[in-house]
């Protein structure tokens, strides 16, 4: 099964090329060609949910496609007296889209999409409610974790782990798509939940109890692989 948690469909930023403004025609033939089977659209500082509805009504026949966003965020990491501003990528279960929407709008109101960034606790407040994970029992011990990681640690450690967790993200990316390295690319995958969600030897056991179930439903590997 291939997965695209990073897919532009809109120019949002100066910087964007026009060819991310894609039709849903155009959306559909990529999406089909790459065998894409799920898929995040994660356009910069903005969440269209009507553009999102036509896409994934689009595809539905071979795709399920997820609401997301790429934020301009930031920590409290500082270089040359001003803070470091990196891309943190939000997505979140199909189900909530309209949730989603709201949550978002209201942590970027007045936010200007070129020039704009925000505080990376203030996004994790704004979305910590939303449910992110399938079933109930999973979401009550992410939310626990999530609260105990943020509230109760230092924010430039925060900001440290983040970081950490996106940049083993793109190695996952990287080896699977370069090199094909399936193998390789879900164990960085894992490591990445890991740099977030692990402290001590107990935290590893619940962030195992939730990691395990969510990457054996998504990629299909049998669990007998994975131990």
């Amino acid at each position: 099964m291939k997965i695209d948690l990073h897919c532009h469909t809109k120019k949002i930023k100066k910087g964007d090329p026009v060819t991310r403004n894609v039709t849903a025609e155009l959306f559909a033939e990529k999406i089909q060609n790459a065998d894409v089977e799920i898929v995040a659209i994660t356009n910069h500082n903005t969440f269209d949910l009507e553009q999102y509805r036509l896409f994934k009504a689009k595809v539905h026949n071979f795709c399920n496609v997820w609401p997301g966003i790429e934020i301009d965020a930031y920590g409290d990491q500082k270089k040359k007296n001003k803070p470091v501003i990196f891309h943190l990528i939000l997505v979140a279960n199909p189900n909530m889209a309209d949730q989603f929407k709201e949550a978002v709008d209201q942590l970027l109101d007045g936010f200007d999409v070129n020039h704009s960034s925000k505080y990376i606790a203030d996004i994790c407040e704004a979305v910590k409610g939303l449910d992110f994970l399938k079933d109930n029992k999973s979401q009550a011990l992410f939310d626990k974790l999530v609260n105990i990681f943020i509230w109760d640690k230092n924010t430039d450690e925060l900001y440290l782990k983040f970081a950490n967790a996106l940049e083993l993200f793109e190695k996952s990316l990287e080896q699977e798509e370069n090199y094909k390295d399936t193998t390789l690319s879900y164990m960085l995958l894992f490591s990445a939940a890991e740099s977030l969600l692990t402290e001590g030897k107990n935290e590893k056991k619940l962030r195992l109890s939730i990691i395990w179930p969510r990457l054996v439903e998504i990629t299909g590997i049998s669990k007998k692989i994975l131990v």
